[in-house]
């Protein structure tokens, strides 16, 4: 039969495996990551440096889900002032070569497409992505403009009664250009604050302040619907200053395309501005990470001689426990 000094000792052999089980489990996961799992044993309880370097690489994190951000939204206004050119672009010289001689056919075909385009143009500024609005300002849930329907509406009531280009042109002027006139009270429903800066970085920011109420795309808007309202019939402007109207909305589209291409400069400077940062960000997490890694960094030569001499050792408390377990048996059979 067992005796107490046999319990004790077979407790102490499933002691023993038990430790040298946890020591295993732990050598063999050292191993697999390459990184030591008691870290304290390693910075010898003084964790500032560990702590330093997660801090910054949680930091850079930070950084770069604002550098996607602000990556996703510069592309997005890119694409919009793009389009917005290329339809301005392409109304451009057939309206400026209207002359008074112009056949109405040629004249109507242009006042439709211009109404056409200009519907595209409202419709790739009140494009938004991921369900928000990068025009409208700080109000990025709200579509920057009305539609173009509204604004030939508002357009025809504006124009009503002139009968000279001058004149149509200066209530055109008037209707886009004056501070919370028809433009910002019907056609811009989008904030008046612009987007806040994204902090790329410690010394790097994104400052997104184009909103749709820009005056180049006012003025290209207010050529664009120039040449539609020129033949449009319920405008009812003279016919014989529509030809004028539709060469001065041509003119005025030409000269709006620098102020595009200078838009989409800077944005295009920004694009590159975020791409360095993003380049210089990641390059800094890299390090980071690397020093984190040395700084943890389990000997793997050590660690495997180690885990051989350890499981030596639980092969031996396995023979002992076995020889213990045959050793009982006799004492009992006798």
């Amino acid at each position: 039969m067992q005796t107490l000094g046999d319990l004790a000792q077979g407790m102490a052999l499933r002691v023993h495996q038990s430790r040298i089980k946890s020591e295993m489990n732990k050598l063999t996961t050292e191993i697999s990551t390459g990184q030591v799992l008691d870290q304290g044993e390693r910075v010898g309880g003084d964790f500032r440096q560990l702590a330093g370097i997660q801090h910054s690489l949680t930091r850079l994190e930070g950084y770069r889900t604002a550098t996607v951000e602000a990556t996703q939204i510069a592309d997005t206004l890119q694409t919009i002032l793009g389009k917005v050119q290329d339809e301005a672009q392409a109304l451009a010289a057939p309206l400026a070569s209207v002359t008074s001689n112009s056949l109405p056919t040629v004249r109507d075909t242009l006042a439709n497409e211009a109404l056409d385009r200009l519907g595209s143009m409202i419709g790739a500024v009140n494009v938004q992505t991921a369900g928000r609005s990068y025009l409208s300002g700080t109000q990025t849930d709200q579509s920057p403009l009305a539609d173009v329907s509204t604004l030939m509406t508002e357009l025809r009531s504006a124009v009503a009664g002139e009968v000279t280009s001058q004149g149509v042109v200066a209530a055109l002027d008037a209707w886009f250009d004056t501070p919370g006139g028809g433009f910002d009270t019907v056609m811009y429903r989008g904030g008046t604050q612009d987007l806040a800066s994204l902090r790329l970085s410690e010394s790097e920011t994104a400052d997104i302040s184009l909103r749709a109420d820009d005056p180049t795309l006012r003025n290209i808007l207010k050529n664009t619907a120039l040449a539609a309202l020129a033949t449009d019939d319920a405008a009812g402007l003279p016919f014989s200053i529509q030809g004028d109207l539709q060469r001065a909305a041509g003119e005025g589209l030409l000269s709006a395309n620098d102020g595009m291409t200078g838009l989409r400069a800077k944005i295009g400077t920004l694009e590159a501005r975020i791409e360095e940062t993003s380049i210089a960000n990641e390059a800094e997490a890299s390090s980071l990470a690397q020093a984190r890694n040395v700084l943890l960094e389990a000997d793997p030569y050590e660690t495997a001689s180690r885990l051989e001499e350890v499981q030596y050792q639980l092969e031996t408390v396995y023979a002992l426990t076995a020889r213990s377990a045959r050793l009982s048996l006799l004492e009992y059979l006798r």
